[in-house]
């Protein structure tokens, strides 16, 4: 997407008449989602406690099988929906239309979500999105982990590092891959740390969908290496 046309999608959202994103009937809510559709988004009721996971049915350990065997080195990943229905197309509509009320809707309600995990606990320092590519970044335009986290850091008043991770390696995307074996792979290595100057002993990470877990896994060992004590991921949606 060129600028032109990522600046005209932007006045497009704000001009036009307030539509449920999903449903496109008149909306009076503010979320730009109509109360029915929100009752209808495929929220996750039975996270395993590590990576996010929907697990159907309440584990006594509430830990998933994959993460029993091999835990990931983040504390936990924690994520709104499962990648399905209304919620995948409010993320396909965001991430590749660039519908950026489906992404000011989705940063609002996983800020909700951050205030809540730590409404009785000490909130992290940063909060770091993952990123893009270069290469990538020019052909969409604008990098969708991004444009949530600025959103959720003004609504959580967790200060952001915009860029303290960067991704100078470019890869294919992690979708265009089949198993999670080739998905680690091909993020070998593919982070980096721009020094931000300013003291994060807890971050947290935010992307828009975790499948296999890899880009998480990677993003987060680099900043572990880097010196960063405790890394707390947020996600919109979790894929089985």
């Amino acid at each position: 997407m060129n600028r032109l046309n990522f600046v005209g999608n932007s006045l497009l959202n704000l001009l036009l008449p307030r539509q449920c994103l999903l449903c496109h009937l008149h909306c009076d809510a503010d979320a730009n989602v109509c109360l029915s559709c929100q009752s209808r988004l495929p929220r996750i009721l039975n996270p395993c406690s590590h990576c996010g996971i929907d697990m159907d049915i309440a584990s006594d350990s509430m830990l998933c099988a994959s993460c029993i065997a091999k835990p990931a080195t983040f504390d936990r990943c924690i994520a709104l929906y499962r990648y399905q229905d209304g919620a995948r197309k409010l993320v396909t509509e965001f991430k590749f239309n660039a519908k950026f009320a489906a992404g000011r809707y989705l940063a609002e309600q996983l800020a909700e979500k951050v205030n809540t995990h730590y409404r009785h606990q000490t909130k992290p320092d940063a909060v770091l999105p993952i990123p893009m590519h270069r290469t990538r970044l020019l052909t969409r335009g604008y990098n969708q982990s991004l444009l949530l986290a600025q959103r959720i850091s003004h609504l959580t008043d967790i200060p952001i590092i915009s860029h303290g991770l960067h991704k100078p390696k470019a890869t294919p995307a992690q979708s265009s891959l089949d198993s999670a074996a080739a998905r680690s792979s091909n993020l070998r290595g593919a982070f980096k740390i721009k020094p931000w100057g300013v003291s994060t002993n807890s971050v947290i990470l935010i992307d828009d969908v975790v499948t296999t877990q890899a880009t998480l896994r990677e993003a987060t060992n680099t900043l572990l290496a880097a010196g960063v004590n405790t890394v707390t991921c947020f996600c919109v949606a979790r894929a089985n």
